[in-house]
């Protein structure tokens, strides 16, 4: 892979990160506080890969449309079923 490639990865990350999981939005100054916003920007990307792999979708904002449409009870259960994964 290249070089470019990668950064086009990393920006893609950071647009949906800023645009659709609300990196920029910490409204804190306590750095503890901001670090636990970041790792949990972080852990929704990541959900948020998990589900655009399992349904073949085009990209992350797809996949976080679709959640949005999904019942809480079902996103639980999906919440719970990543101790699987990261177990």
């Amino acid at each position: 892979m290249s070089n470019y490639s990668y950064r086009r990865n990393i920006e893609k990350f950071f647009r949906t990160a800023k645009q659709s999981l609300g990196l920029t939005h910490c409204p804190s100054v306590k750095q503890k506080l901001q670090e636990n916003h970041i790792m949990n920007v972080f852990g929704a990307f990541t959900i948020l890969q998990v589900e655009r792999r399992k349904h073949a979708l085009p990209n992350p904002e797809a996949a976080l449309k679709r959640l949005r449409h999904k019942n809480h009870a079902s996103l639980l259960v999906r919440l719970c079923s990543a101790d699987q994964i990261y177990g």
